[in-house]
């Protein structure tokens, strides 16, 4: 617990210290998370440019920008989210994600459902690893198949009452484009039975 709370009190200096360094993303469309103070609220913004206009216009009726209210993530702020705890915990390990790349249709439908949270290097939530280090954010990117330029964003399903239950996906920002990836925990047995087969 001594752990834990150390690395919260790091984070949580990191986390707003960081939260106006924000970056500019030049794709076809883009997606980024936001912290406002005071209110402690999130959002996620996506830009669209004019070939993908359809993006935004699905989601807000809006073919430019959207601002997506993001629901405050319950019993995220300690260590009981086993959830989440798990997900930090195992990073880079056991989560991976698929090879083949997911449609934007899965990004609008998840929106627009509004059962969802963001979760990324900067996530306040991960008392398992320090935030925005270079572990934390190798991590991350080891989900994405192709290389990327910048630490991807984690889409977590979430049930009624605002807690993480799954991960749904995670979107890689390349050098040119954004993809997204289905994501899966791989378990150990799965693993070990990869390594013995000839």
């Amino acid at each position: 617990m001594k752990r834990a709370g150390t690395l919260l009190l790091l984070g949580l200096v990191g986390f707003f210290a960081g939260l106006c360094a924000i970056p500019s993303r030049s794709w076809a469309f883009s997606i980024e998370e936001r912290w406002s103070i005071p209110g402690y609220r999130k959002t996620v913004e996506v830009s669209c440019d004019p070939d993908h206009g359809f993006v935004c216009a699905h989601l807000c009726n809006n073919t430019e920008t959207c601002s997506i209210a993001e629901d405050y993530c319950r019993d995220c702020a300690g260590t009981s989210q086993l959830v989440l705890l798990d997900f930090f915990k195992n990073l880079g390990r056991t989560y991976r994600a698929s090879s083949e790349r997911q449609d934007v249709d899965l990004l609008i439908q998840t929106i627009r459902r509004g059962r969802f949270m963001t979760f990324s290097s900067k996530s306040p939530w991960n008392f398992w690893s320090a935030y925005d280090s270079a572990e934390t954010r190798a991590k991350f990117m080891s989900l994405c198949s192709d290389p990327v330029t910048d630490v991807p964003l984690v889409f977590f399903e979430t049930d009624a009452y605002r807690r993480p239950v799954s991960v749904k996906f995670v979107a890689c920002f390349g050098p040119k484009d954004l993809a997204l990836y289905g994501v899966r925990r791989q378990f150990d047995s799965e693993r070990t039975l990869r390594m013995t087969l000839p």
